[in-house]
């Protein structure tokens, strides 16, 4: 139960991150630029990669050691959200930018849900199965 909880813990602390910084990502949008238009782009591009990707990376990640799924989803998400934070940080930010941050974003988590999922029931003892 131990692993589980620290797998949950991970996952759960990943995904809110990830969804938290593409919501904050798009009110810095609308802040900067006062338009509505680039603001639901940003909800446009941490959506739908996604959506479209989800069924072949379901199949994806039934071949794969869900582990290392999950472990390069997560890196992958945070290195794009670290590269938002170095182009702010340094004042080249663009508005592209921020759309392929949040597409990879959400291609990341079209990976790591389908793992986490599949990886939970591995976690769990026999008599708390789902």
């Amino acid at each position: 139960m131990r692993t589980f909880l620290i797998v949950w813990f991970g996952q759960l602390i990943s995904l809110f991150g990830s969804q938290l910084t593409s919501f904050a990502l798009g009110v810095w949008v609308y802040q900067n630029t006062g338009s509505v238009t680039q603001f639901s782009l940003i909800s446009f591009f941490t959506m739908l990669p996604g959506l479209v990707i989800s069924p072949l990376a379901g199949a994806l990640v039934d071949r794969c050691d869900r582990r290392w799924v999950m472990i390069l989803s997560d890196s992958i998400a945070g290195l794009s959200t670290l590269c938002i934070a170095l182009l702010i940080a340094i004042g080249q930010i663009q508005i592209w930018h921020i759309y392929l941050a949040t597409t990879i974003s959400s291609l990341s988590n079209a990976f790591q849900w389908p793992a986490y999922s599949a990886a939970t029931e591995l976690c769990l003892p026999g008599h708390h199965d789902l």
